[in-house]
């Protein structure tokens, strides 16, 4: 069971006819399977449907909020048996725009948290380890329990209004569903890998995911140095939400 916020976001990012069902018409045409005014309505509506797949983002919110308020049933199913697996109600919205998520607590992901927020960037912490996350709220960070393979936890972590999102070392595939997720809830969003050897970092970097580090302190040095300039950037540009 997951909750309403995490429904309405997947549902949302199912709502929309991807890149994906190109290939598919274009395959069906050439197989003659499908007709070109078959592929041709295809492509209109998916045009149709990444056109307001925004308007869609924008409007959970205020859904959301709309069946709360009319719904003792989903305010209720809503309640999580694990107080961990959501962010605190202390963490303002405003806080949950542009973050940082970090996935992955150990020795790279308390680094460059430390380095973040000691420029006072917008950190959320997303860690499978209970005690680190009851941790890290005692001392005033925003952070989730859960495997980030989930995308619950990601939703909890609001990816898709993130700007950066930062992986810690771990298992190749899991990379891959992590990113899949992540680009599926926020096509724009940033990615930064951490390799644990340079044969790793090689096959991450052919395979076109995002920015890789490896070697434990310069990763947590450049990566951190990275975040910082984006951010920097960003605050040069128009707000994209």
């Amino acid at each position: 069971r997951y909750p309403l916020n995490t429904a309405l976001t997947v549902g949302a990012s199912l709502a929309q006819i991807g890149e994906f069902s190109f290939i598919l018409a274009t395959l069906g045409v050439s197989l003659q399977l499908l007709s070109l005014e078959g592929q041709n309505l295809i492509l209109a509506g998916a045009l149709i449907s990444i056109t307001l797949n925004s308007f869609v983002f924008s409007a959970i919110e205020p859904v959301q909020n709309w069946i709360r308020e009319r719904s003792y049933l989903a305010r209720l199913l809503e309640r999580s048996s694990d107080p961990l697996a959501m962010l605190p109600d202390e963490v303002s919205q405003d806080y949950l725009r542009d973050q940082v998520v970090i996935v992955g607590h150990g020795e790279v992901g308390r680094r460059i948290t430390q380095n973040l927020m000691a420029e006072n960037i917008k950190v959320v912490i997303a860690e499978e380890n209970r005690e680190i996350v009851e941790d890290l709220r005692a001392k005033g960070i925003a952070a989730v329990s859960g495997v980030a393979t989930e995308a619950g936890v990601l939703i909890q972590a609001h990816i898709q209004h993130a700007r950066l999102l930062v992986l810690s070392p771990m298992d190749i595939l899991d990379i891959h569903k992590i990113v899949d997720i992540a680009k599926t809830l926020n096509p724009e969003i940033q990615v930064l890998v951490c390799a644990e050897s340079k044969a790793e970092a090689e096959v991450i970097r052919k395979d076109n995911i995002g920015e890789v580090y490896f070697a434990k302190e310069e990763m947590a040095k450049n990566m951190s140095n990275y975040i910082l300039n984006q951010i920097e950037i960003a605050h040069h540009q128009p707000p994209t939400h």
